[in-house]
């Protein structure tokens, strides 16, 4: 998951070097980070120490969400509801999400269809039963 560094650094007033000290890495990498549209990995001890000095509440805000990331990583071409304009579906985790719903679906209506079938051949033999 990733996490807006820009944001949260600005929201607590720290300067890149403070959050490079705090991350354990360098101004530099903080400042080229930054820039990253769709946010940063942070390692686990990275997200510990910020848990620890901040709250994990606190930090966590500061995650994108995976359907958020998803529109970010694809600049804003992909609607609410994961489709771009064309409605063509833009991302693979989005896809897989779907196709998981979709079989559960499927399933369902599979079961539902056997019931039905089943009715119907009981019914079946019956009426061929009095003929």
């Amino acid at each position: 998951m990733k996490f807006r560094l820009k944001d949260f650094r600005q929201a607590h007033g720290l300067f890149q070097s403070d959050m490079a000290d705090l991350l354990g890495l360098t101004q530099s990498t903080v400042s080229r980070a930054e820039l990253k549209e769709g946010g940063i990995e942070l390692t686990y001890p990275q997200r510990m120490t910020l848990f620890e000095k901040y709250g994990e509440e606190e930090v966590s805000s500061f995650f994108i969400e995976e359907e958020k990331e998803i529109n970010i990583i694809n600049n804003g071409n992909v609607n609410d509801d994961g489709f771009q304009n064309n409605g063509v579906i833009k991302n693979d985790r989005l896809i897989l999400k779907i196709v998981n719903e979709q079989s559960g679906t499927i399933a369902s209506l599979t079961k539902k269809l056997t019931e039905q079938t089943d009715r119907m051949l009981a019914i079946l033999e019956k009426l061929t039963d009095k003929l």
